[in-house]
């Protein structure tokens, strides 16, 4: 899958990224669900993020996805 990603504290590391494909079974507990994004915003607190004025990578990586507000179809529960 495509994402539009940094890496935090490196200004203008803005690039477009290919991911491995999620699935339900990442999040524990039953609690996972898969949604394709058909729209997503990039605004103000990305762009922020690409001027390396804040964010961190989840534990394990060393980017951050960027795009908070998105639009989506629930593919799986």
């Amino acid at each position: 899958m495509k994402a539009i990603a940094v890496r935090p504290g490196s200004r203008g590391s803005v690039h477009l990224g290919e991911l491995a494909r999620p699935s339900v079974d990442d999040v524990p507990n039953g609690r996972g669900v898969l949604v394709k994004v058909l729209r997503v915003g990039v605004d103000g607190t990305d762009k922020e993020i690409n001027a390396a004025e804040y964010g961190a990578p989840p534990p394990g990586y060393d980017f951050l996805v960027l795009g908070h507000e998105s639009f989506g179809r629930v593919e799986a529960v």
